[in-house]
């Protein structure tokens, strides 16, 4: 019979990487219903989105004494221009707004649509203003720009006039200086002492002069804060492209939910779900059979009277296709066992024995599965002689044998025995298989898992492995590790998958 192929290096597949694939095969439904709902949000997002009314407008800042951005300075100062635009966000502008426009709005409210930018090297700020309407746009976009001329203009006024009281204060002082220092030179008859008094009066006046140049620059200068050089309008835009970059955005944030709930549903389970989560393994897939066939075609066997036959399955007679028909060596030992560590015994053991023994093969079940035999007590033989006796005894398995069918006969467990597992590894193991392979043509040994150091013996005295995997039972990660481990990869012929009872009563009878 074909065995399988070790996995090599290029052919191995991390438990994790596996059970993302799985994960993500299995998720393809509920990947496409969240990347359909983003899509649907951003759809709705657009749309609500081209709801707003955007309205812009531009002022051209002139330099101001008293601002950031002053007459002095040079091309570097440019960049004051960025707090300038952060003044216009401020509180103040925003009250501002409010009282000329006559807006109730809080200055929250006002700045919560506001948006000012300043393009590059240039001394223009960009005012851009969303709305629930084009008028409600347009004139708080346009209140902002005279109101933020207006606060810069009031600001610089008033840095003019206090340096114009000090200019004027300091006129003042020197005025009284200067008739103090005249009449003192007029009374002066040294001509020493005269000619420094008049180099002091000379010396004042001069003062005087200059004070009263920059007075003068300061009253003549004119106050420009700037001109709105593109009053408030409504800025036209493609809806058709907002909505199309929303539904995008939307099915991206979609996908991006749906793959974080798939990671976190692999590294959370790790559980086998469908037939093709088998493949990831590295092990074949021997066939599909659905439990609700296992517990009809199992039940049937039970109440089955002398000359009645059951009907077999489409699942089990697929897998005895699969698991006979690759070599016609007989007898043929096939070890069957359970995937997952918790499992007691393979459920569909007993149907591939009963398939077997339909096609007038001679066959045998062997309940190795321990703890007094589970197939042993659903078929109510746990009364009877069994495998433990034999190897602790060295008897006969001929006088344990229990007849089922003409073609199907089963070795029970027999009695809990504490040597059980030393006498697995004894002489004794080796002739019991050598004696029912001179009786019967097909030898189906029911384990536990694979992996076990029970099912390791059994290994030995077998000639193939079959390894069953239960929906939501059975996990990825131990498929991987049997395909991965050199001892016991190259027995097994492959997996069974079974799929979940679907009705409530099997269901029942499944737990």
């Amino acid at each position: 019979m074909e065995r399988l192929r070790p996995v090599t290096d290029d052919q191995q597949t991390s438990p994790r990487r596996a059970a993302l694939v799985a994960a993500l095969r299995r998720s393809a439904v509920l990947i496409l219903v969240l990347a359909a709902t983003g899509t649907a949000l951003g759809v709705a997002a657009g749309l609500r989105r081209a709801e707003d009314h955007t309205a812009q407008a531009s002022i051209l800042v002139s330099p101001l004494d008293g601002n950031p951005f002053y007459p002095s300075g040079r091309g570097d100062d440019l960049i004051n221009l960025e707090t300038e635009a952060q003044l216009m966000q401020s509180d103040s502008v925003a009250n501002a707004v409010a009282e000329r426009i006559g807006d109730p709005g809080s200055a929250s409210d006002l700045l919560s649509g506001l948006d000012v930018s300043v393009p590059a090297n240039t001394q223009i700020l960009t005012i851009n203003y969303t709305g629930g309407s084009d008028a409600v746009a347009v004139r708080r976009a346009q209140g902002f720009a005279e109101a933020y001329l207006d606060f810069r203009k009031a600001r610089s006024e008033a840095v003019t006039r206090a340096k114009t009281e000090r200019i004027q204060n300091q006129i003042n002082s020197q005025d009284k200086a200067l008739s103090a220092l005249v009449a003192k030179a007029n009374a002066e008859t040294v001509p020493a002492q005269k000619s420094l008094l008049q180099e002091q009066v000379s010396g004042v006046t001069s003062q005087i002069g200059q004070l009263q140049a920059a007075l003068a620059e300061l009253q003549t200068g004119s106050v420009d804060p700037g001109q709105v050089i593109t009053p408030a309008a409504i800025v036209g835009r493609s809806s058709l492209k907002a909505l199309l970059a929303y539904a995008l955005l939307g099915m991206f944030a979609g996908l991006l939910l749906a793959l974080g709930i798939v990671i976190i549903r692999a590294r959370s389970e790790n559980r086998i779900h469908h037939a093709d989560d088998v493949a990831p393994s590295g092990l074949p897939l021997l066939g599909s059979v659905s439990m609700d066939e296992v517990l009809d075609t199992n039940e049937g066997i039970v109440l089955l009277e002398d000359g009645e036959s059951l009907q077999i399955g489409s699942g089990l007679a697929a897998l005895r296709v699969a698991v006979l028909s690759g070599d016609r060596r007989r007898p043929v030992r096939i070890l069957y066992s359970a995937a997952a560590e918790a499992a007691r015994y393979p459920r569909t053991a007993l149907g591939l024995a009963y398939a077997a023994a339909a096609s007038n093969l001679r066959t045998v079940v062997v309940d190795a599965t321990g703890e007094g035999g589970d197939i042993t007590k659903f078929l109510n033989l746990d009364t009877k002689r069994g495998f433990t006796d034999v190897l602790a005894e060295g008897s006969s398995a001929a006088q344990s044998l229990v007849r089922l069918t003409d073609h199907l006969s089963i070795l029970p467990s027999g009695k809990p025995d504490p040597r059980a597992d030393d006498l697995l590894t004894g002489p004794g193991i080796k002739t019991v298989f050598d004696e029912l392979g001179q009786s019967f043509d097909i030898i189906v040994v029911a384990a536990g898992p694979r992996r076990t150091p029970q099912a390791q013996a059994l290994a030995m005295v077998t000639d193939v492995t079959v390894v069953e995997a239960v929906e939501s039972k059975s996990r990825l990660g131990d498929l991987v590790a049997l395909a991965d481990d050199p001892n016991a990869a190259p027995s097994v012929l492959g997996v069974v998958f079974v799929g979940r009872a679907r009705s409530r009563s099997r269901r029942h009878a499944e737990a």
